[in-house]
């Protein structure tokens, strides 16, 4: 183990004990499905007020390490680091060449302003043990017809990509294809019963319930954390998830997720 992990790993165990359960509630975990709308709620949550969510800024295990951390450094009015998008915005596509990650102040109400991280692939596989610990996970979850054909055209360096052979996130799947399609599938049911068999112990947002009514779910995530959605909050994001957006020859994995993937498991038919 590096000196920087032993540090933090030390460390985590202070801000654990440091965590009262008041605060424990205000940070929470996002996570989902890789090119499911993960960023796209991110971005919607950095709408809300005394709501701050950092887009994939941290990969430590050591969760209450790097929440107590950025929550003191917000606290102190100190720049935090998130995603932003070639217009300076919170990116909503971490896909985008334009994508960079810049140190900001961001502004709060109070003291009791909520923080969430997002993960997709690493906050998965972690799962399990973020309900153990009682964090408040929101989960994004996307129709595979519309997800795998994403995963197929992600950069070759991104986990997801990687499956012949599995990339180290994806390592404790159990595979029994040999091909990269095959993959694709086995994943999607893999994490698919995992979120599944949790689903009383967290929250999920299915991504096209997300862009047909964003103010409905953001609404929700107010009245879970106890919020004010403003007045003015309803983005258009009808144009999303168009079967047009992506190119026709991926109408073999369509049908090899419509036929393989587990739909009804979020109620996708």
């Amino acid at each position: 183990m590096s000196l920087r992990r032993l540090a933090e790993r030390v460390d985590d165990r202070y801000w654990r004990r440091r965590t009262s359960a008041e605060v424990r509630s205000r940070n929470v975990i996002l996570t989902g499905f890789p090119r499911s709308g993960t960023s796209l709620f991110s971005a919607l949550l950095g709408q809300l007020e005394n709501v701050v969510c950092l887009n994939e800024i941290s990969p430590t295990p050591y969760h209450f390490h790097f929440f107590g951390r950025v929550r003191r450094r917000i606290e102190r009015g100190r720049p935090v680091a998130n995603r932003y998008d070639g217009s300076g915005a919170l990116t909503t596509n971490t896909r985008e060449s334009a994508v960079r990650i810049e140190e900001r102040r961001v502004q709060v109400k109070d003291h009791k302003f909520v923080l969430a991280q997002k993960y997709t692939l690493p906050y998965l596989n972690y799962l399990e043990r973020f309900c153990d610990e009682g964090w408040p996970v929101w989960v994004i979850v996307r129709d595979p017809r519309f997800a795998l054909l994403s995963w197929k055209s992600c950069p070759p360096h991104w986990g997801i990509s990687r499956l012949l052979p599995p990339d180290e996130l994806l390592a404790h799947i159990p595979f029994a294809e040999d091909d990269a399609d095959g993959r694709r599938v086995e994943v999607w049911n893999h994490y698919a019963r995992r979120i599944d068999a949790l689903r009383d112990r967290l929250r999920i947002v299915r991504y096209e319930d997300l862009v047909a009514d964003p103010t409905a779910v953001m609404q929700s995530f107010c009245d879970a954390h106890g919020l004010s959605l403003p007045a003015d909050f309803d983005p258009d994001l009808h144009s999303r998830n168009r079967a047009s957006a992506y190119a026709p020859d991926g109408e073999t994995l369509r049908r090899m997720a419509a036929e393989r993937c587990e739909l009804g498991l979020f109620g996708y038919r």
